[in-house]
C-alpha cells in the first residue's frame, strides 16, 4: 500500500522563493500527495500566489509566533491519513519531479522516519549514516531530508521557545520516547540557505548548547566529544 505523503511549506513574505517551492511540489509525479502552505500573513503578494495555484490542497493565512509555530499548525492540519510529513519552506525544492515516489518506493509499513540527503546551495551534503544520540551530540539533519512519521510526529511538537532549531529538539524528544530514523538512497531536497538558521550561526550554537542541556545523555557525548578532538 502506498503512504499518503504531505507536504507542509511555511512562508512569511517570500514571493518569490515561495513559487519555486509550489511549482517543485507541484511537478511531483506521485499521487498519493497533500500539499498544504501556512502563510504568517504575508503583504508581499504571496497569498495571490497561493490561491492560484491548484497544487495546494489547504492553506492557513494567520499571524503566528515564528516559523516553529507555523510548522506546528501545518502539521496539525495534516489529514488523518497521513502517513509521511515532510517541511519544505519557502525556497526549498525537490531535487527531481520523482522524489516522493522513490521514497514511497522505499517506505515499509513498520517504518517510522525516513530520511536522505540534500543539497545545500550547489554541494551535496551527506546526511549522517545512523540518527542517534551519539550523532546528534554534534551532527544534525535537516529537516528537509525528514519524511516524518506523521502520527508520531504529532506526539512531539516544536518548542516555540526557540527561535532556531526547535527541530534538533523535537528529533531528540523523538529519540527519547525510543522513535526510529531509517536512512534511504535518495537526496530528496535543494535547500535553501538564505534561511535564519543560516544568517544567525552563534545565535544556533547557543540554543543547541541549551537544548542539550535538556538531553544530559547527549550532554555528556558532546563533551567527550569536544576532549577527544582537543587530543587529537
Amino acid at each position: 500500500m502506498k503512504p499518503i505523503i504531505s507536504i507542509v511549506t511555511v512562508n512569511l513574505n517570500n514571493a518569490d522563493f515561495l513559487v519555486q517551492t509550489i511549482e517543485s511540489v507541484a511537478a511531483q509525479d506521485y499521487p498519493f500527495k497533500e500539499y498544504i502552505v501556512v502563510d504568517g500573513l504575508s503583504t508581499d503578494g504571496s497569498m495571490d500566489i497561493i490561491r492560484e495555484s491548484s497544487a495546494i490542497n489547504q492553506f492557513i493565512s494567520e499571524k503566528d509566533s515564528g516559523i516553529y509555530d507555523a510548522m506546528n499548525k501545518g502539521l496539525k492540519h495534516c489529514t488523518a491519513d497521513s502517513d509521511l510529513v515532510i517541511f519544505m519552506n519557502a525556497g526549498d525544492r525537490f531535487t527531481t519531479d520523482s522524489i516522493l515516489a522513490e521514497v514511497a518506493a522505499h517506505y515499509r509499513q513498520d517504518d517510522q522516519h525516513l530520511y536522505g540527503d540534500i543539497i545545500k546551495g550547489q554541494e551535496y551534503w551527506p546526511s549522517p549514516k545512523k540518527v542517534n544520540k551519539m550523532t546528534l551530540s554534534s551532527d544534525m539533519v535537516c529537516h528537509q531530508a525528514i519524511f516524518f512519521n506523521t502520527h508520531l510526529h504529532r506526539t512531539v511538537q516544536y518548542d516555540t521557545n526557540y527561535r532556531l532549531c526547535s527541530d534538533y529538539k523535537a528529533i531528540l524528544s523523538m529519540l527519547d520516547q525510543g522513535q526510529k530514523f531509517r536512512r534511504i538512497p535518495v537526496t530528496v531536497a535543494n535547500f535553501d540557505d538564505s534561511g535564519l538558521s543560516s544568517l544567525h550561526r552563534r545565535k544556533l550554537k547557543e540554543e543547541k548548547a541549551h537544548i542539550r542541556q535538556s538531553f544530559p545523555q547527549v550532554q555528556w557525548m558532546h563533551k567527550i566529544k569536544k576532549l577527544l578532538r582537543k587530543i587529537r
